[in-house]
C-alpha cells in the first residue's frame, strides 16, 4: 500500500500539475539526442528529482544547449534536473536563469536523502540550489518573489529578510489567507505570521490567534517567539491548550528541541495564568511521561521561571531555588570551559567562488 501511495504522490501528481503550467514548456523527449532519450524516459518514469544513475548521466552528458531545451521540457522532473545542473555550470548566467524560471509552479518529488521524499515546486527547488554574486543580488530575487510570486514556499522562507514597509503588508495577509496544499508545511506559515505580528496591528491579533489555534499540533519556535516578542494575553489560551497534551505529545515523538523557547515564551508573560501553566508542567508526576533522560528539559523549565522574577512566580521560584542555583553554576563552568578551548579557524575556508551567496 505504501508503495502505491509513493507512486501516486511522486509521479502522478507532478504530471497532473504540469498540465496547468503555462510557461511555454514544449520540448518532448523525442526532441533530444538518441543517446540521451533512454535516460530521460527513465527519469520521468521514476518521477523523482534525485541523485540516481539516470540523473547523473543526464547531468554529465547533456550539453549546455540540451540543458537549455531540457529546462523547457514538458516534464517537470526534467526541468528541475536541468535547472539544478545549469546552476552548477559556469557558462550560464545564473541570476538571469533564476529570475526567468520563477513562474514554474509544477510540483516535483525530490529525494532529500535522510529527509526522505518531499514535494517542491520546480521554482522552489531551483532557488534552494541557487547561487548569487552577493547579498544585493539575492535580495533582488527575494523582493521579486515576494512582490510577484508570493505563492512560492520560498516567499514564506524569506519574508523576514526584507525591510518591511506597508507595501508588503497586504501581500503577507494574502499569503496567509491562501488555501494550503498538501505539500505546504505550517512552518512556512509560521514565519509569515511572525512578520505579520511585527506590524503590531491590534486588528490582526484575532486572526493570528485563530491560525495558531487551528495548527496547534505543529507549533514550533517561530510561533513561541511570536507570542513572546509580540505578546497579547489572548495567546495564553494557546499556551494552556498546548501545555496540557500537545507539549507532551511532541516530547514523546522526540521533538523536544523547542522546549527551551516554549518555556521562555510562557514565562515572559509573568502573570497568574502563565504561573499555572509552568506549575502544572513543573509538578507533573512523572515529570515526563515517555523519556528517562529529562534533565535538560527540567533545567530549561527551571531557568525560564528563575529568569522571570515576578510576584506571580514567587511560589514556584521558592520551589526551584536550589535547582536554579545549581544549574546556573553548571552553566558558568561550561561557559568558562568553552572560552578556554582554542578553536582552529583554519578549518573554515573562505568561499572565494564568484557566487558565494546561497539561499540557505
Amino acid at each position: 500500500m505504501n508503495h502505491r501511495i509513493l507512486f501516486i504522490s511522486a509521479v502522478v501528481i507532478p504530471l497532473l500539475v504540469a498540465c496547468s503550467n503555462s510557461s511555454g514548456n514544449s520540448f518532448a523527449i523525442r526532441d533530444f539526442s538518441q543517446s540521451l532519450q533512454p535516460y530521460l524516459r527513465k527519469a520521468v518514469e521514476q518521477g523523482i528529482v534525485g541523485y540516481d544513475s539516470n540523473t547523473k548521466f543526464i547531468e554529465r552528458n547533456a550539453t549546455d544547449k540540451e540543458l537549455e531545451k531540457l529546462s523547457q521540457s514538458e516534464h517537470p522532473v526534467l526541468r528541475a534536473v536541468a535547472l539544478r545542473e545549469m546552476l552548477e555550470r559556469p557558462g550560464f548566467d545564473h541570476f538571469h536563469l533564476i529570475m526567468n524560471h520563477l513562474s514554474d509552479t509544477a510540483i516535483v518529488a525530490v529525494n532529500e536523502g535522510e529527509w526522505g521524499i518531499v514535494h517542491h515546486r520546480v521554482s522552489d527547488e531551483m532557488l534552494h540550489n541557487g547561487k548569487w554574486t552577493d547579498t544585493a543580488a539575492l535580495n533582488t530575487t527575494i523582493r521579486e518573489i515576494i512582490l510577484h510570486h508570493s505563492y512560492l514556499n520560498s516567499a514564506f522562507d524569506k519574508i523576514g529578510h526584507v525591510e518591511l514597509n506597508e507595501t508588503y503588508y497586504p501581500i503577507i495577509k494574502k499569503m496567509l489567507n491562501r488555501e494550503r496544499n498538501f505539500y505546504d508545511q505550517f512552518e512556512h506559515y509560521e514565519k509569515a505570521l511572525y512578520v505579520l505580528a511585527s506590524y503590531k496591528k491590534p486588528e490582526d491579533i484575532p486572526f493570528i490567534k485563530q491560525m495558531l489555534s487551528d495548527n496547534i499540533l505543529w507549533l514550533s519556535n517561530h510561533s513561541f517567539s511570536l507570542m513572546e516578542n509580540f505578546p497579547d494575553d489572548s495567546y495564553l489560551d494557546i499556551y494552556e491548550k498546548y501545555s496540557r497534551r500537545i507539549f507532551y505529545r511532541n516530547i514523546c515523538k522526540g521533538f523536544y528541541f523547542d522546549s527551551e523557547i516554549f518555556f521562555n515564551s510562557v514565562a515572559s508573560y509573568q502573570n497568574e495564568r502563565s504561573a499555572k501553566i509552568l506549575s502544572f508542567i513543573l509538578n507533573r508526576k512523572p515529570f515526563m511521561p515517555c523519556i528517562n533522560e529529562s534533565r535538560d528539559i527540567k533545567r530549561n523549565l527551571v531557568l525560564a521561571i528563575w529568569n522571570n522574577p515576578c510576584k506571580a512566580y514567587s511560589k514556584i521560584r521558592n520551589q526551584i531555588r536550589q535547582d536554579a542555583k545549581k544549574y546556573i553554576v553548571e552553566i558558568r563552568k561550561s561557559e568558562a570551559m568553552e572560552l578556554s578551548i582554542e578553536i582552529d579557524n583554519t578549518f573554515f575556508k573562505k568561499d572565494t567562488s564568484p557566487e558565494p551567496v546561497r539561499w540557505w
